[in-house]
């Protein structure tokens, strides 16, 4: 069943092209290595570009980068809690995530850590306010354009 959901999202992505790379990463229904993957296949095929592929994922990481900057930025805990129980987290994973940055001080870790690693970055709010919207931006772009340029030249 699964697989089936996967192979008609899959299609429908191959059929988009660029902005089916962008779309497929930009909402995450399936996982970004398997995007990355299906982009890989497409280009050995010649249906799309190796740069224009890059190109695409680097944006639609962007796209989902920034919404989630946006919702650790201004929408912070108070968000989570309200509708965080969707994504299957709960006030406890906030609660320990609090006192972990409570113990061990603020910071700022973002993904990937290498190809392969799922994309994605821990921004909760209020602890990492000191990191600029230009920085996280920054770092996605050059993140996931290089991380993305070795993974499809897998």
């Amino acid at each position: 069943m699964f697989s089936d959901f996967v192979t008609q999202i899959l299609t429908a992505l191959a059929d988009l092209g660029y902005f089916g790379v962008a779309i497929g990463l930009a909402i995450e229904i399936i996982p970004s290595e398997i995007v990355l993957a299906y982009a890989g296949y497409l280009i050995s095929r010649g249906e799309i570009n190796y740069f224009g592929a890059i190109a695409a994922g680097t944006l639609g990481i962007l796209i989902a980068q920034l919404i989630l900057y946006w919702i650790g930025a201004y929408g912070g805990r108070p968000f989570l809690l309200k509708y965080g129980k969707y994504l299957l987290i709960h006030e406890r994973h906030l609660d320990v995530a609090e006192e972990w940055f409570n113990k061990y001080g603020a910071c700022y870790f973002y993904g990937p850590i290498h190809p392969g690693h799922p994309p994605g970055h821990f921004d909760p709010g209020r602890h990492c306010q000191n990191v600029v919207f230009q920085v996280h931006f920054f770092h996605a772009a050059c993140d996931h354009s290089v991380g993305g340029a070795v993974y499809l030249s897998r």
